[in-house]
C-alpha cells in the first residue's frame, strides 16, 4: 500500500548557515519591542515543514515566544501585523493562499 509523494523535507540551516540568520534576522521583537538580543520564531512551524530561512523567522523576546506558543490573541495579532511582505509571501507558498488564517487563527480576523 503506498501512502503518496513524500512531502519535501524542510531546508535545515547548518550551525554556521543559522549564526548568520541571527545575526541577520534579530531585531526588535516584533510583539513587544524589547531590545535585541531576541529568540527566531518560525512563522510556519518545522512541524509544518517550515524552513531556516530569513522570510520564516522573526525576533521576539522570550516571554513573547512563550505567548506566541500558547496562542495568545495579542502576541499572535502583533506578530501577524508586523510581517513583512517576503514572509506573507513564503507563508503562502509554503501552506497556500490562507496560510495566515491557518497560522494565526482567530487572531488575524479580530
Amino acid at each position: 500500500m503506498t501512502s503518496g509523494p513524500r512531502p519535501a523535507d524542510r531546508i535545515v540551516a547548518s550551525p554556521t548557515r543559522w549564526f548568520a540568520l541571527r545575526a541577520e534576522k534579530d531585531g526588535l521583537c516584533r510583539v513587544c519591542g524589547s531590545p535585541p538580543p531576541n529568540e527566531l520564531h518560525h512563522i510556519v512551524a518545522r512541524s509544518r515543514r517550515g524552513d531556516d530561512l530569513a522570510e520564516n523567522l522573526v525576533p521576539v523576546c522570550v516571554g513573547c515566544h512563550d505567548l506566541i506558543e500558547r496562542r495568545n490573541g495579542y502576541a499572535l495579532r502583533q506578530l501577524h501585523d508586523s510581517l513583512t511582505e517576503a514572509e506573507r509571501t513564503y507563508c503562502a507558498a509554503k501552506l497556500g493562499g490562507n496560510a495566515l488564517l491557518r497560522i494565526f487563527g482567530e487572531a488575524v480576523l479580530a
